[in-house]
């Protein structure tokens, strides 16, 4: 059926054919391990990417998509056929096509990684060997963002994900195909391209080595902090996300030069209108946070000056009006647990003083108005994140938690009475964090509430 010499004008059942030998791939083993059948089988897949009908070339990229993780050790006499297919496809074809073709190379990577991960034995190097033309054609999908709704799959969003998966497969060899987009195009009036650019700096901090990048990312901090304050929304999200992936990636810049400058930009970007671009802040924060997770000696924690404002700007963010949205309050709770992971001994008096107001916060969430499903699923989210910052407060203050524990323990044992099993098992670790904090007493409590 996929064949157009048979089907001729007929579209619907190519169309159709298609489709059933992208759902018949996984079970076509046998006849790709034959030569013959296998060829025929590529070239028809091939061909049909020429089609007339846009829903046909789609179909037909997605079985290349397909055929690229079921039987990448056999593309090798097909690969430089492969190779103009996609990247023509990419490059002057509907976008809906155009996204399968980055996808191809996209799963190309995620095998490679995984073979070069095994020793790369079997890794025939693909993406190293199409790295220049790649590197070219993924730099003009970057500049096609979608201004109405950011959040589509477009080719943008689809070739900063090749992007990175490159990235990661060959690591530094990316640099100086990719680096000239970026240094002509970081400050560049146009927001198109100084989003692009930001995009593309941020897609391969994974994978290129700290002593590559690190130079690189000293000097990108100071532009990024400019272009947190940009007019356009998208620039803002874009480079709070790229400071989110340096400080989880390559943190010692950050943290040396440009801690105060970071967390002041992050605090103020929690107050972005837009929800989105705030959430990106927190999930920076984060990051930023995970460097000192559990960090003992105060010496060492820099983060102590700061702790009181990060809390108060954490706090507030999760009180915005618009909070529920782009899954705001959830990530800012997360930030706030982040940095009480973090906190070390001399922050304690100020987690003691925090306690209070998660409880209260944590009370509040009892009479709230739950009909809908959504919002059963947002009173769980937000009282399973209360949980785990009083379990980390709890555990970070050892006894000194003793004031708090009785009120702690009659709303942990309120949240039991839930029906989400995800609070239930957040209570039950706050609840255990009491017991290792009081020890002993914490026996003789549970004694006088039984009584």
């Amino acid at each position: 059926g996929i064949n157009a010499e048979y089907m001729g004008t007929n579209i619907e059942i190519r169309f159709a054919a298609t489709k059933a030998l992208y759902n018949s791939l996984e079970f076509v083993k046998t006849n790709m391990e034959n030569e013959s059948e296998r060829n025929y089988l590529m070239s028809q897949v091939c061909e049909a990417t020429q089609a007339p009908d846009v829903r046909i070339r789609e179909a037909s990229m997605q079985c290349l998509v397909r055929i690229a993780s079921l039987y990448y050790e056999k593309l090798k006499p097909y690969m430089q056929a492969l190779f103009g297919v996609t990247l023509e496809s990419i490059k002057k074809d509907d976008e809906k096509v155009g996204l399968q073709g980055l996808e191809f190379w996209s799963s190309i990577c995620d095998v490679e990684i995984d073979l070069i991960a095994d020793g790369g034995e079997n890794c025939e190097y693909y993406a190293k060997g199409a790295l220049s033309h790649l590197v070219e054609v993924i730099a003009e999908c970057l500049v096609k963002q979608s201004e109405s709704n950011p959040d589509d799959w477009n080719k943008a969003s689809a070739a900063g994900t090749c992007l990175c998966l490159i990235a990661q497969t060959v690591e530094g060899e990316i640099v100086p195909h990719i680096l000239p987009f970026i240094q002509s195009n970081i400050n560049n009036p146009n927001w198109r391209y100084k989003e692009a650019a930001t995009l593309a700096f941020g897609s391969i901090l994974d994978g290129p080595s700290s002593d590559v990048l690190g130079p690189m990312v000293e000097q990108a901090v100071p532009v990024m902090l400019t272009h947190l304050t940009d007019s356009h929304s998208l620039v803002k999200d874009t480079t709070a996300w790229t400071i989110g992936r340096m400080a989880e990636l390559h943190p010692e810049p950050i943290i040396q030069r440009y801690l105060q400058p970071v967390l002041e930009g992050m605090v103020k970007t929690l107050e972005d209108p837009e929800p989105r671009v705030a959430g990106k802040a927190c999930w920076a924060l984060i990051n930023l946070f995970g460097f000192w997770e559990d960090e003992q000696d105060s010496s060492r924690y820099p983060l102590t000056p700061y702790f009181p404002t990060l809390v108060t700007a954490l706090l507030k963010t999760t009180d915005r009006d618009d909070a529920n949205e782009d899954n705001l309050r959830s990530s800012a709770y997360e930030a706030l647990n982040a940095l009480l992971t973090s906190a070390s001994t001399d922050c304690l008096e100020f987690v003691k003083q925090l306690i209070p107001v998660l409880l209260e916060r944590l009370q509040k969430t009892m009479s709230m108005g739950v009909g809908s499903g959504t919002e059963r699923q947002e009173q769980s989210a937000i009282q399973g994140l209360l949980c785990g910052a009083l379990q980390v407060s709890a555990r970070k203050l050892g006894d000194k938690v003793t004031p708090f524990a009785d009120s702690m323990m009659t709303l942990f044992l309120q949240v039991f009475s839930t029906r989400s099993s995800t609070v239930h098992e957040e209570s039950l670790m706050a609840v255990g964090s009491i017991a290792n904090a009081l020890g002993k007493d914490f026996e003789k409590k549970k004694k006088k509430k039984k009584k």
